[in-house]
């Protein structure tokens, strides 16, 4: 071995040397990892305590929901969290991209859950074959959308960027650098999907029916909004920062999180956007 102090992992990699192409890979992956974390805690001392009690509060939910369906989510809602955390510090969007499409998934089913209790008995009690004709992504989706009115011709926001995250996962020629391989940019998307689902799950928690089972006066012990606000707050307001003044130096601007004619573009010419200020809306505050 090259060094005692190496943790094993390095040290095996280090000692294999160039000699091996998946080691210099795997090692240089390592060592990104340990950058980034060095770079998100530095940046923001509260990091680590910001993902902590995100997880707690999924798995603290988890623990005391009657709802074997509303557990299964939850348990898989803290599983990807870790799993992107994962993806953010090796620098793997790919990785990133197919968490952040589950927890879509995962919101999206808690929304309809919300307003239509019966839906959560339906999921748990169908075949998985029948549930992934059902309850698919766009077919929840497309319910939620009728259940709010929003006319046919719009497209929900949330499925133009189901397919932005979905652009790598089938082998294609084109490029994929549609997200920039960027700290702050990578953090904040993997934020924003923790804290939409934890919005969606509260809502949930908050219908107050015996059917899920959680007392919404009584939090998972160990749950910290302000902590997690924080985080999660500052990465996505740097990022909405970023992206406003990039846009202002070609005069565009980011229209609000809402349904737009198909074929439209959030993005538009900064005189023929209305009512927004020239600000994108991206609130961690979740929808």
């Amino acid at each position: 071995m090259s060094d005692e102090s190496d943790a094993p992992y390095e040290a095996i990699l280090r000692a294999v040397g160039d000699s091996s192409l998946t080691a210099t890979v795997l090692l240089r992956t390592q060592q990104a990892r340990t950058e980034r974390l060095f770079q998100l805690c530095t940046a923001t001392p509260d990091f680590l305590a910001g993902i902590d009690t995100i997880i707690v509060l999924f798995t603290g939910l988890a623990e005391v929901t009657v709802s074997p369906a509303f557990r299964s989510l939850l348990e898989r809602a803290a599983a990807e969290s870790i799993r992107a955390i994962e993806g953010l510090l090796a620098d793997d969007q790919q990785t990133v991209n197919d968490t952040a499409r589950v927890m879509m998934e995962i919101e999206v089913l808690l929304q309809e859950w919300t307003v239509d209790l019966d839906r959560m008995t339906k999921w748990q009690d169908m075949e998985e074959e029948r549930r992934h004709q059902v309850f698919g992504f766009g077919k929840v989706l497309q319910r939620l959308k009728q259940r709010q009115g929003v006319d046919d011709q719009l497209v929900m926001p949330e499925r133009q960027e189901y397919h932005v995250h979905s652009m790598t996962l089938h082998p294609t020629h084109e490029p994929s650098d549609f997200l920039p391989p960027d700290p702050v940019w990578m953090t904040s998307e993997v934020l924003i999907h923790m804290e939409r689902v934890k919005n969606a799950a509260i809502a949930l928690v908050l219908v107050d029916d015996k059917r899920v089972g959680v007392d919404p006066d009584s939090p998972p012990r160990g749950w910290r909004p302000d902590v997690w606000g924080r985080l999660c707050g500052h990465y996505v307001g740097l990022r909405d920062q970023a992206l406003n003044e990039i846009l202002a130096e070609k005069g565009m601007v980011m229209t609000p999180r809402v349904p737009i004619p198909k074929g439209q573009s959030r993005i538009v010419p900064a005189d023929q956007a209305e009512d927004t200020d020239g600000a994108a809306d991206h609130s961690y505050e979740g929808e």
